[in-house]
């Protein structure tokens, strides 16, 4: 008989277990955690710390929304204490692609990637720079005449120091990712290489942009996107570009 009540004692308090663990998830909004490789497009980090959003360029609307099918935010800051300019930025992706593994490479034609476009106070020359989802960076500088002004010289080419953070897998178009974020650091010193006047004042142009490429790495499966948002798809619009003071005013 003692045997019999320990038994019953036994699967009452795992029944009433069961049901407070139940009910403590249906009350804190808690779902089961799924096994699967997906990822669920939740824009977690995204907050407002990212103040400028990417936008579509106009020849490419359609009468639709200027809003990418996957978006992307930005914002630029200061940091008086390293003397750096630094680009926080948060993408949408459901498909991490960067077949590129090394620096300096035609990433474009890689897979994702964030593009940085600087130019100098009298738009005589202007850097692009390259990010890719695995930190590896291509840097060129265009001239007035839109020649490679670096092909002799790479000492005249930025190189920004990067902080990228997948949230997702990358190379694997079975799951749906997240997205990737990240900082990218530029010293301001650098930029002086060419004889420009610093600090870098409200007379320096910028124009930020992606790629982005799904399943297949080819011009008919990637989605451009900009801030500011252009007339025309062409990332060279530079009457287009924005005032580097503004946003930086923006960003506080």
């Amino acid at each position: 008989m003692m045997l019999i009540k320990q038994k019953l004692h036994f699967r009452i308090c795992l029944y009433c277990t069961s049901v407070t663990i139940v009910l403590c998830g249906l009350l804190s909004g808690c779902s089961p955690v799924s096994k699967t490789k997906n990822h669920s497009n939740t824009h977690t980090l995204l907050d407002t710390q990212y103040a400028n959003e990417l936008k579509l360029p106009a020849d490419r609307l359609d009468n639709q929304s200027s809003t990418p099918h996957e978006g992307g935010w930005y914002r630029w800051s200061y940091n008086q204490a390293t003397d750096e300019l630094e680009l926080r930025f948060y993408f949408v992706d459901s498909d991490l692609l960067a077949k590129g593994e090394s620096d300096q490479l035609p990433h474009y034609k890689l897979g994702d990637v964030l593009e940085i476009f600087l130019q100098s106070p009298q738009r005589k020359h202007y850097w692009e720079i390259f990010v890719t989802p695995r930190s590896y960076r291509s840097s060129l500088l265009w001239t007035k005449q839109h020649h490679r002004g670096d092909e002799d010289q790479p000492s005249l080419r930025i190189w920004p120091r990067v902080d990228v953070k997948l949230h997702g897998t990358l190379n694997d178009s079975s799951d749906i990712d997240e997205g990737w974020s990240g900082t990218v650091y530029f010293s301001v010193k650098d930029f002086g290489v060419m004889g420009d006047t610093l600090p870098l004042d409200r007379s320096w142009y910028v124009l930020i942009a992606r790629q982005n490429y799904k399943k297949i790495i080819d011009k008919d499966h990637r989605e451009l996107s900009s801030s500011p948002g252009l007339t025309q798809t062409n990332f060279h619009l530079h009457a287009e570009y924005a005032n580097l003071d503004e946003l930086l005013q923006d960003a506080y």
